[in-house]
C-alpha cells in the first residue's frame, strides 16, 4: 500500500505537500501537530483492542475533528445484516474512547452495503 500511495502522490511528495509515513494505529509516530481527520479503511477487524486504537488516535486530533471508520464485509455471502453488527461494534468503541456524535451512514454499494461510522471529538469543556 505504501508503494501505490508512494506512486500515486508522487507529484504532491516532490512539492513537499504529502509526506507518508508508514506504521500502526496502534504505535503511532509523533506528527508534531494535531488532526482534524481522520479516515480508516476496512482496517478495525484487525485492531485487538479497538478502544485502545481509538482512544490513541482521538489523543492526536483537534477538538471537534472527526474520525471516519468504513467498512465493507469482503467475506464470500455477506449480507447487510453483517455490515450493521459490525458497524455497532464500531459505534460501540467509538463512544468507549470517548469520541461523541457517534453515527453509521449505510453506503449501497456492491457486492455488499458498506458502513461509514462517524465519531467527533469533543471540546473541552
Amino acid at each position: 500500500m505504501l508503494r501505490e500511495a508512494r506512486r500515486r502522490n508522487a507529484k504532491a511528495i516532490r512539492a513537499g505537500r504529502v509526506e507518508l509515513l508508514l506504521g500502526t494505529a496502534d504505535a503511532l509516530p509523533h506528527f508534531g501537530q494535531h488532526f482534524d481527520k481522520v479516515l480508516a479503511v476496512n482496517v478495525y477487524m484487525f485492531w485487538s483492542d479497538p478502544v485502545s486504537v481509538l482512544t490513541g488516535l482521538r489523543a492526536v486530533m483537534n477538538p471537534g475533528g472527526v474520525i471516519a471508520l468504513t467498512l465493507q464485509p469482503r467475506r464470500r455471502g455477506a449480507t447487510t445484516a453483517n455490515t450493521q453488527d459490525v458497524a455497532e461494534r464500531i459505534m460501540a468503541s467509538l463512544r468507549a474512547a470517548g469520541f461523541g456524535e457517534v453515527r453509521t451512514e449505510i453506503v449501497e454499494v456492491a457486492p455488499v452495503v458498506a458502513a461509514c461510522v462517524l465519531g467527533r471529538v469533543q471540546s473541552p469543556v
